[in-house]
């Protein structure tokens, strides 16, 4: 649990080789704020305060944020999406013609074509959990928390939404995947094949109090056949 004095360290985010034109990001977690009245980002990635990209809350509702280079910041927000102490699956997905997603618990809140700038296909060496690009901390709890380079539709979505990617997981397009279910300790493991491990940091220790979304580890029966990549 972030208790507004900590947050995790991540490595930067190359752009993987084998990737070689812009395809997209998807930012996704299980977020349970402590306190609406509050705002915070889950997942902030930037080269310092130029070209973030962020998923949070403002209040009780979900905003994504892109900034391309040092340009203004565009934002995309949903109201009504948290409750303080509830845990709620969101994820934010979007192609390089800047065509965005908002989900809610594998459902969509928010859509539209071109409604944003595609994301720069670059090395953002600020990747951060739990903590804004400008310092503000956020207040709560993460599970499960998943970046990937590639645009993820509705439906990969909600197919995953209640499944562990364990054992080093080589979904394509997974940069990395954090569980988060530590009980001690400082270290915050990558389930994915690259191992990338974040660190927490800040003026103490997170409160590992086990409080974790109950994940049913089975996907929507409707939805049970379909590969990834469709």
């Amino acid at each position: 649990r972030f208790g507004g004095s900590q947050w995790v360290a991540l490595p930067p985010l190359v752009p993987p080789v084998s990737q070689t034109v812009p395809s997209g990001f998807t930012l996704e977690a299980w977020v349970q704020p402590s306190d609406v009245s509050k705002s915070g980002d889950f997942i902030a990635i930037g080269d310092g305060t130029a070209d973030v990209l962020r998923l949070g809350h403002q209040q009780s509702a979900l905003v994504f944020g892109i900034q391309i280079g040092t340009q203004p910041e565009q934002v995309v927000s949903v109201g009504s999406v948290f409750n303080s102490g509830q845990w709620v699956h969101v994820a934010a997905t979007v192609d390089e013609n800047g065509h965005l997603w908002l989900c809610k618990n594998g459902v969509v809140v928010a859509g539209d074509k071109n409604s944003v700038s595609p994301p720069r296909w670059l090395t953002r060496g600020q990747v951060q959990l739990g903590r804004s690009s400008s310092g503000t901390l956020f207040q709560g709890s993460l599970s499960e928390v998943r970046i990937w380079t590639t645009p993820r539709t509705p439906r990969h979505v909600l197919e995953n939404q209640q499944i562990r990617l364990g054992g080093s997981s080589t979904e394509p397009g997974l940069w990395a995947c954090y569980p988060l279910q530590a009980t001690r300790g400082l270290s915050v493991t990558d389930t994915g094949a690259q191992r990338r491990d974040g660190s927490v940091q800040g003026a103490s220790a997170p409160a590992w109090d086990g409080d974790l979304p109950a994940l049913t580890g089975v996907r929507p029966p409707a939805l049970g056949a379909v590969k990834s990549g469709l």
